[in-house]
């Protein structure tokens, strides 16, 4: 079994040389001695130069005349000018020090420990005037001891605290914090899946979340050469707001919560675990065809999006070897994910 293991890791790291990363990461002891001499060792880089586009300058202007607020070991937010005194005042207590502090809290009882120099979660406060481009979702981080990118959060939006898909929601952002540390440059059904995975899968939110269970169970998702084929990831088909009722992000999340399963059942492993190997997998697996387009690819271009969905089937046929799978059914059905898609619907019965 180990030189089965070892033979099949080779070929996931295959013509991969280590990346640079923000903060290096470590595989614990109890993995290691589940998978033996499994060793993927991210290279310990500085932080990558930030190289923003023009249009993004004022998001480095806000960042450089924030005052900075610590609210503990793990969270810290970035407030702007004009809305210091309100945070002062508390404006923002329940928000970020109960609703947000307590997500990072829950994400660290599955993350504490990844890095060997824990990044910090950061926040950035975004005034009105600049919330329609960079709040609700993760936007370039400028603190060194953070994380690649930090949460842009609404200036309001004190309701709702309660509200679990609220929770959920903020949670996938903060998921896609850790999961840009491993690479930033996978495509969306890989991101996506992942951060609908972390609140739903790993952390049991699913079961708390009946609209979720049905939304899952009146949906006929994509293969992945499907969603590979997709001009828009982030087409709108969902009856309301919330994202993750999307069909391209249930489809994706039942491929990577299935990978996850598999990574389990074939190695013994718990989930935190499971999802630990899975990033570096992920982290480590080529991106050939990406480089060959040189250092700054045009992100726009048609020849920059085939090669990302070259590197994206190549990664599916590592999992595919990994774990035994047939690559060629991985890729066109669906036939996999309906196991997990079976699990879910159960949650409804």
């Amino acid at each position: 079994m180990k030189k089965i293991i070892l033979l099949l890791l080779c070929v996931v790291m295959s013509a991969c040389g280590p990346k640079g990363r923000q903060h290096a990461y470590v595989l614990p002891d109890n993995v290691e001695s589940k998978v033996e001499s499994l060793q993927l060792d991210l290279a310990r880089a500085p932080k990558a130069k930030k190289v923003l586009a023009d249009e993004d300058r004022p998001l480095q202007e806000l960042f450089e005349k924030s005052e900075l607020r610590i609210v503990n070991d793990n969270f810290r937010v970035r407030v702007p000018p004009e809305l210091v005194e309100k945070y002062n005042a508390g404006g923002y207590k329940a928000k970020l020090g109960l609703l947000h502090a307590g997500i990072i809290d829950e994400l660290l009882s599955v993350f504490d420990g990844f890095f060997d120099n824990k990044p910090i979660f950061y926040t950035y406060i975004i005034p009105e005037d600049m919330s329609k481009k960079y709040a609700g979702h993760p936007i370039p981080g400028f603190d060194d001891d953070g994380f690649s990118m930090a949460y842009g959060t609404w200036p309001g939006g004190e309701a709702w605290l309660d509200y679990i898909p609220v929770r959920i929601n903020i949670m996938h952002e903060y998921a896609h914090l850790i999961q840009e540390n491993f690479n930033a440059s996978k495509h969306e059904l890989f991101t996506e899946g992942f951060a609908d995975v972390v609140p739903l899968y790993i952390l049991g939110y699913e079961s708390k979340y009946p609209e979720y269970v049905q939304r899952v169970a009146d949906t006929e998702i994509y293969s992945v050469n499907d969603l590979l084929a997709k001009v828009d990831m982030y087409e709108n088909d969902a009856p309301d707001e919330i994202c993750s009722f999307r069909k391209t992000y249930i489809s994706s999340y039942a491929l990577v919560r299935t990978i996850l399963e598999k990574i389990e059942e074939k190695f013994d492993m718990t989930k935190e675990e499971a999802v630990k190997l899975y990033l570096n997998i992920y982290a480590m697996s080529p991106e050939t065809n990406q480089e060959k387009l040189g250092p700054n690819p045009d992100k726009n271009s048609k020849e920059w999006e085939e090669a990302r969905v070259q590197d994206s089937r190549v990664l599916i046929e590592n999992f595919a070897r990994l774990l035994d799978m047939d690559a060629d059914k991985l890729l066109n059905t669906t036939e996999y994910q309906q196991e997990v898609l079976q699990e879910i619907r159960k949650l409804s019965e």
